[in-house]
């Protein structure tokens, strides 16, 4: 900060200059002392602010003394945005001060520091306007305020408006926000902190296409479809967050539209789940759960992918009237027809174990017509111990055959080891119709084998050699 002025007691003038980071402000002021009250009088006249890439001129007058503090009025302009600044504080007691600004463009906030620079790249354009109001007293403060952007653009997101209103008084803080989408939907958001109570945050999400991540994010597959409703829900005191989200028509990628919701429940620790999800062909998918967490995700959220690893978990998921073959280009070559099944997760996600049974019914080959339509029934356990793998697979000419497959690996170690995953014992067993063989081996027989053929095979993978140990010298 750099002061030059000349004059006395009475009077006087010069120049004020102040750096901050890469900004600067500059004035020539004058100054006036009234002998009778003590009242000191500063006018400001080309007064300058200058940023790298932004500059607003600014001029007014400032008086100051036993009586308090009176601001007639600080006149701000440039950068196609206006501002002014008036008010007083009598007695240096109570607050009366009103503030207003009108189209400063968001680029520069953060060229004044006035701005989070985390967000400098997430912003893209945007002009704000706004006004603020203090009154109450010194001590306990009364500020209320009131915020429009308008034209805000964000990844890749553009002509949103913004409008935010808000009340500080002593140590309560309440803001309400809202951001208007010119695609369509809305962004609502409250924020309350009190004394008693601590923080309180809720968040709602109205008709968000859900198309614009790919705006904001280009090298992703194609989405569509709506978040017809989303919403967040933090309560500190409680230890409390609330989440529900429901799609219509979501697709991603090549998948087929889908629709459902899902709702989070925490509750310290304890976390609890549910969902539905709509299938194509009237299919649908629903299950719920709890995870006892190993650290409160709202005092320490750095933890919760700990806690959610090692915690403790249980999980119902159950689907029906499922037909593979109506998930389009990501299905091709499924079998059509109808699956119904159920699965219980229970242990910890980082070390899960579980039952699941699938029912199939109905089941043909489209693109293989040779094939006879089948039913069947798998099911699969898995613990720290290995995963087995039962199938029954039964023809309408009465063939049937089944299937074990088991690695002595737990699931993680499987996804994480392909050649763990390669290597299961298998056994198969069974009779099958002999028309079967000509239609799974095509050119490999002239004519069926026989009417039914007998199956009983197993295939086990090799020993590994124990390692000799080295010779004791």
């Amino acid at each position: 900060m750099t002061v030059e002025l000349v004059g006395d007691t009475v009077s006087g003038g010069g120049t004020v200059r102040l750096a901050s980071g890469g900004s600067t402000a500059s004035s020539s002021v004058r100054l006036r002392r009234s002998v009778e009250t003590g009242v000191v009088e500063a006018s400001f006249e080309g007064g300058l602010l200058r940023s790298q890439d932004s500059a607003m001129r600014f001029r007014g007058t400032v008086r100051g003394g036993p009586s308090g503090l009176e601001i007639p009025a600080i006149v701000l302009e440039g950068s196609g945005a206006s501002g002014r600044v008036a008010g007083a504080i009598p007695d240096w007691r109570r607050l009366r001060i009103a503030a207003e600004l009108n189209g400063l463009p968001l680029e520069a906030l953060f060229d004044f520091g006035l701005a989070p620079p985390e967000l400098h790249d997430v912003i893209e354009a945007g002009r704000i306007s706004g006004r603020l109001d203090a009154t109450g007293t010194l001590r306990r403060p009364v500020i209320e305020f009131a915020a429009v952007v308008d034209g805000l653009a964000t990844g890749g997101v553009r002509e949103t408006r913004v409008t935010a209103e808000g009340r500080l008084e002593g140590d309560d803080l309440r803001v309400s926000a809202e951001a208007t989408l010119a695609s369509g939907g809305a962004l609502v958001a409250d924020l309350t902190q009190l004394p008693a109570s601590g923080l309180t945050v809720f968040v709602r999400a109205d008709r968000i296409p859900l198309s614009l991540l790919r705006t904001a994010r280009p090298d992703m597959p194609a989405v569509g479809g709506t978040l017809s409703e989303g919403s967040v829900l933090f309560v500190a005191d409680e230890h409390a967050i609330e989440v529900r989200v429901a799609v219509e028509d979501f697709s991603y990628g090549q998948l087929p539209p889908l629709y459902g919701w899902i709702d989070l429940d925490c509750r310290g620790r304890v976390c609890r789940d549910r969902f539905r999800i709509g299938l194509p062909e009237d299919g649908v998918a629903e299950g719920d759960g709890r995870v006892a967490l190993l650290h409160d995700p709202t005092v320490a959220p750095s933890l919760a992918w700990a806690g959610l690893r090692d915690g403790d978990w249980l999980q119902h998921v159950a689907f029906a009237d499922v037909d593979p073959a109506a998930f389009g280009p990501v299905a091709e070559g499924a079998p059509s027809g109808s699956l119904s099944g159920s699965a219980v997760l229970t242990g910890r996600p980082g070390s899960p174990r579980g039952r699941a049974e699938v029912v199939a019914t109905g089941m043909t080959w489209e693109a293989r017509p040779e094939m006879p339509p089948f039913d069947g029934r798998a099911t699969a356990d898995a613990d720290s111990a290995g995963v087995r793998v039962g199938l029954h697979v039964a023809d309408p000419a009465g063939g049937a055959a089944e299937a074990v497959v088991e690695w002595p690996s737990d699931p993680l170690t499987l996804l994480h080891d392909p050649e763990a995953a390669a290597t299961p014992d298998v056994r198969l067993a069974g009779t099958v119709a002999g028309g079967v063989f000509v239609a799974l081996f095509p050119g490999s027989f002239a004519h069926a084998p026989a009417e039914r053929v007998g199956i009983r095979t197993r295939w086990s993978p090799p020993l590994q050699k124990a390692s000799s140990p080295a010779p004791v010298r």
